[in-house]
């Protein structure tokens, strides 16, 4: 009776619902820079889990495991425990001594208390007073107390053989355990005093001989880890003489821990046992086994532990395997009596909307139910799509648009049931037990082309593309239906799935060119492309039911077994979390809904509500340790603290870890230096970033860890400060830039000194040519022009013609002074250069007895008034026409002058004469020597290089010469 009373002890300090799970481990080992070496404890503090070994201490980010500095006297450090005080501090005890760890100073010292070494420190535990209980192997085994505020020292007793001390606390009583080989002692301190009770079966203590392990509630009950299983002590009765034990669990037992009313054991040679304490019965059994996914490194667990909804388990081959415990995510809200459950749920307008099985429309509240008023009843089916709500009753569907509403009226009487509607580009069609419909503003029309066939019941319909529709006929059978022109029309008939009862679900699949598909049998995909089916999870005897995949989780089933929460790994489907022990064998065979991160699932009585929010609640934390820069260790452990390098060596690497007490599995790791930067994705929970010559200046790397989701779980932001070099400073470009300024002037003050070198030599060179251009102006004037000019007044005034004298003289003087002024300048008007040339030509005329006419035409493109020309530039031209060309002819002669521009840069001026030619000038004998066409061209290069001038010779149809040709190319 005694047993039975503790047991009911036990179970009522419990909660009375437990929950199952399906336990899936990650590792650490050597692979995460863990040593080989014996493990001795576990203690997880600030998002770290400290690992004791026989090499010292280490601590696991979730990512890579790094050692924390102990070896202050340069000793191994054997680590036998760990615990944290109220100030943060790390206790560490070992075979060595007692270390304290400052994570602020990051600094380990060796703990002395007078002239008691306390050098084999085993076990710890820290009290809110402060006090510090610790178990020495020196001194006799004592119990010691330590406080860390006022540094007292305390001993409670001596030749205790303990390596393990666990705690209670239940208002002023404080309560310490420990283990001893021949049983297990508590310490109870009330008001200063202090009781030891000690608990060992028989006179001999044979019963409970080496105990492993010790396990307390908050309420002192105690859970002895024996060698013959697992005994439990009552704190209520705190009498001495009472030594009662309880065998819940037979075996070697090494250690225990609790969580959500799940014992966990570990065993000798027997793996994990996971225990429903509730039900006395085992859930599941991890052991070594190479095809159970999750499966134990070794069948012995050398102890486990929980911190903060995490399984921890060490093996005896020296791993840490570890697993996230879950929170319950599932509620029943029950249903009203007069609805007798739901079968059938939609999300329409943000609201819930479900069908109960009195075939009324219910709408869910927070957590009560009311029958709508909005939707008429009675109801078969409802369904949400494409924001809209559809009822189905019979042969009669509704569609639902806010106010509006529109009734559809399935005339065949074959129609007895409508499973459901989709939307096919701007077409809503309906697949009945009597073949699929078109529904269009009220109306109601058959698919083309289907009416013949004999499979005509469709409970499932999938569109994969705007021509092709997949409908299940008849049990496992498929008909792939396109449309052609106007109608739809069979393709082939599919057998997907062999030896299937009742296909439930057919789905778009996460990989967007594959169908899903869900059957009693399991979940397999198809491909259309090659018409292949490829089997990805099997149910065994559990009937599949229903799937929801609404991007929030990657995939749900719901079973009669309970839900399933899987994962797409590449082709397979894995199982991310599982939960067997709710109600869903109530599930009949109808809708699932998914909104806000909530899944819905209709009950016999009432919606069991999965809200995924509360599976990733916890607190998640990345750590960055290993940080190298420029290949040389820059910090061990990165502490909020800013990493300072200079450019040349800013080759950076570091370890990221994601750690939480709620272990999420699926997670990468994003980065960037810059909010720009679209920055890089790890996948894994251990990641290493790599940077390497990171401009100067100051950067925040911002590291995030995503969930499978792409949600964010952490963040952590770095600043990295880049110094300059010397060549990077702004002295140094200052000085670079005075340098170009001071070399620029330097090059200016030179090449302004060439250049006005060069301009004195060309204003000289100008000059000289200027000079000895008007010397030859004059000189070519001189003996021939102003002679015969001269000549001919003197001849009118022998004639006594005084008029024409006159004239002559007049015609002459103004010449003469146009000329003068001509030469003064280096550029004239043509208008200047025409009317000093018109004098000119008008002098020769009367000169030779009227012997030639002369005509001029200017382009009306060109402007006199403006356009520039050498001074007297066609008078030499013209001179040679009327002396060589026209002077010997027998006829009359004439000289055409027309000056026009064919281009924007170009004044071509033409002069043409009937003269003789060339030839016969050359052959006559003459005494006369004309420099005047030197002297031109010259003029012409010195005004632009480009410009010259070219003569030809004109002859007539006979070949005999009939004039000559000259053209002046003026370029600007």
């Amino acid at each position: 009776m005694k047993g039975r009373f503790y047991i009911l002890i036990l179970l009522n300090c419990l909660s009375v619902h437990a929950q199952s799970y399906q336990l899936s481990f990650q590792h650490v080992n050597t692979s995460n820079e863990l040593p080989d070496a014996e493990i001795s404890c576990l203690y997880e503090h600030n998002h770290l889990l400290y690992i004791g070994t026989e090499d010292g201490l280490y601590a696991f980010n979730g990512g890579s495991a790094f050692k924390i500095p102990l070896e202050v006297s340069g000793e191994k450090v054997n680590v036998t425990s760990i615990i944290a005080d109220s100030l943060g501090n790390l206790w560490i005890g070992s075979q060595n001594g007692l270390y304290i760890y400052n994570k602020e100073e990051k600094t380990t010292r060796i703990q002395r208390y007078g002239n008691s070494e306390l050098n084999y420190m085993e076990a710890f535990y820290c009290d809110k007073d402060g006090n510090v209980w610790l178990l020495s192997g020196a001194d006799n085994n004592a119990i010691v107390t330590y406080n860390i505020y006022s540094t007292k020292l305390r001993f409670y007793g001596d030749n205790f053989n303990s390596v393990k001390a666990v705690k209670a606390e239940k208002g002023a009583l404080k309560e310490i355990w420990f283990k001893e080989t021949k049983g297990a002692y508590r310490i109870t301190l009330n008001k200063e005093k202090t009781v030891i009770n000690g608990f060992v079966d028989g006179e001999n203590g044979s019963e409970i001989c080496n105990v492993n392990d010790i396990y307390v509630d908050a309420d002192g009950t105690a859970l002895l880890s024996t060698e013959k299983g697992i005994k439990i002590i009552s704190s209520f009765d705190l009498n001495e003489h009472e030594k009662t034990f309880q065998a819940l669990y037979p075996g070697n037992v090494l250690s225990t821990a609790i969580h959500d009313n799940v014992l966990f054991i570990s065993t000798a040679t027997g793996g994990l046992i996971v225990f429903d304490i509730p039900h006395q019965r085992e859930i599941t059994r991890f052991k070594k086994d190479p095809e159970f996914e999750g499966s134990m490194g070794s069948n012995t667990i050398k102890f486990v532990r929980i911190f903060n909804r995490c399984l921890y388990i060490v093996n005896n081959n020296n791993t840490v395997d570890y697993c996230g415990l879950y929170d319950n995510e599932f509620s029943l809200v029950q249903s009203p009596e007069k609805a007798g459950g739901f079968h059938d749920i939609a999300i329409y307008r943000n609201r819930l909307w479900l069908v109960g099985n009195d075939s009324s429309i219910y709408e869910m509240g927070k957590n009560e139910f009311n029958i709508s008023t909005e939707i008429n009843s009675p109801v078969q089916r409802i369904q949400a799509h494409q924001g809209k709500l559809y009822t189905m009753n019979g042969n009669i569907l509704k569609e639902y648009s806010g106010e509006q509403s529109t009734t559809y009226i399935f005339e065949n009487s074959f129609v007895t049931n409508i499973y459901g509607v989709q939307t096919n580009g701007d077409s809503l069609y309906a697949n009945t037990n009597s073949g699929l419909y078109q529904l269009t503003n009220g109306k109601v029309k058959p698919f083309k082309g289907l009416q013949d066939e004999v499979y005509r019941w469709y409970e499932h319909m999938l569109f994969i593309n705007q021509t092709t529709v997949l409908v299940n006929a008849y049990y496992s059978y498929f008909l792939l239906v396109r449309k052609k022109g106007d109608q739809y029309v069979n393709d082939k008939l599919v057998l997907l799935i062999e030896k299937v009862n009742q296909l439930r679900v057919l789905k778009n699949a996460t990989q967007p060119d594959k169908i899903l598909i869900v059957t009693d049998d399991g979940i397999s995909t198809w491909d259309p492309k090659n018409d292949s089916i490829k089997k990805i999870k099997t149910s065994g005897n559990t009937k599949q039911y229903r799937i929801a995949n609404e991007g929030l989780v990657s995939l749900l089933l719901i079973t009669i077994q309970g839900v399933e929460d899987c994962y797409f790994s590449g082709d397979t489907l894995k199982t991310f979390h599982s939960k067997t022990n709710i109600p869903v064998e109530s599930i009949e065979n109808n809708d699932v809904a998914s909104a806000e991160r909530k899944l819905y699932i209709p009950l016999k009585n009432g919606v069991l509500v999965y809200d995924e929010q509360n599976k990733y609640s916890g607190d998640y934390k990345l750590h960055i340790n290993n940080i190298i820069v420029s290949n040389k260790v820059y910090r061990t452990n990165w502490q909020g603290d800013t990493i300072r390098s200079r450019y040349s060596k800013s080759e950076l690497s570091m370890d990221i870890g994601l750690w939480s007490s709620h272990i999420h599995q699926h997670t990468s790791i994003k980065y960037f230096l810059s909010e720009k930067d679209a920055g890089s994705v790890i996948e894994g929970r251990k990641s290493n970033i790599y940077f390497e010559k990171i401009s100067p200046g100051t950067h925040t790397l911002t590291i995030q860890a995503l969930d499978r989701n792409g949600e964010v779980l952490a963040t952590e932001k770095i600043t990295i400060i880049i110094e300059e070099e010397w060549y990077q400073t702004g002295w140094f470009y200052l000085g670079i830039v005075f340098i170009i300024l001071l070399t620029g002037y330097l090059l200016f003050r030179w090449r302004l000194n060439v250049e006005n070198r060069k301009t004195r030599k060309q204003e000289l060179m100008l000059r000289r040519i200027k000079e000895s251009e008007n010397l030859a102006l004059r000189s070519q004037m001189n003996p021939h022009f102003i002679f015969n000019t001269l000549n001919s007044i003197n001849t009118y005034i022998l004639n006594e013609d005084n008029e024409n004298a006159s004239s002559y003289l007049t015609m002459f003087s103004k010449l003469i002074r146009s000329t003068l002024d001509l030469t003064r300048s280096e550029k004239v008007t043509l208008e200047q250069e025409i009317s000093t040339l018109k004098l000119y030509m008008d002098i020769e005329k009367s000169r030779t007895n009227f012997k030639f006419d002369y005509q001029i035409n200017i382009d009306k493109n060109i402007d006199p008034h403006f356009t520039k020309v050498p001074p007297l530039i066609i008078q030499p031209f013209v001179e040679n026409s009327i002396w060589h060309g026209i002077q010997g002819l027998e006829g009359r002669g004439l000289i055409d002058i027309e000056i026009i521009s064919t281009e924007e840069e170009l004044v071509t001026i033409r002069i043409t004469d009937n003269g003789i030619g060339r030839k016969e000038v050359k052959a006559a004998p003459t005494t006369r020597i004309s420099h005047g066409l030197a002297i031109t061209s010259e003029r012409l290069s010195i005004w632009n290089e480009k410009s010259h001038f070219e003569i030809t010779d004109l002859t007539d149809e006979k070949g005999k010469p009939s004039g000559t040709q000259v053209i002046i190319y003026l370029y600007y």
